[in-house]
């Protein structure tokens, strides 16, 4: 587990082999951000991901840039994570868009 970050939720994957663990540290009371493990379970291993885009890299980091919304699979080895649709992820952004829950977008993270 990444330093200082509360457990929020764990999701089996539909074949059971990954479990994706949601980590979140709170920013005020305001914001929450958030970072996924995926864990694969035979044998007991952190996992890796095949996404190498900016925002996957940004949801699995150990510096919780970026709430997100929503987490499930979308398939055997593919995360589904609804995340704010911002510019960009400074506190007044992400506490502003808090007040309104206006734009979301997905970004999808691939096991390997």
């Amino acid at each position: 587990m990444h330093s200082g970050s509360i457990f929020q939720r764990h999701i089996f994957s539909p074949d059971g082999n990954y479990v994706a663990v949601l980590l979140g540290r709170n920013e005020g009371t305001e914001v929450v951000r958030n970072s996924v493990m995926v864990i694969r379970t035979e044998p007991f291993t952190l996992a890796e991901f095949q996404s190498k885009n900016e925002l996957a890299s940004m949801l699995t980091a150990p510096e919780f840039t970026i709430p997100i919304i929503s987490l499930d699979w979308a398939n055997d080895t593919t995360l589904k994570a609804e995340i704010p649709g911002t510019a960009d992820y400074t506190f007044e952004t992400l506490a502003t868009w808090n007040q309104h829950r206006s734009k979301t977008m997905d970004v999808r993270l691939t096991v390997k």
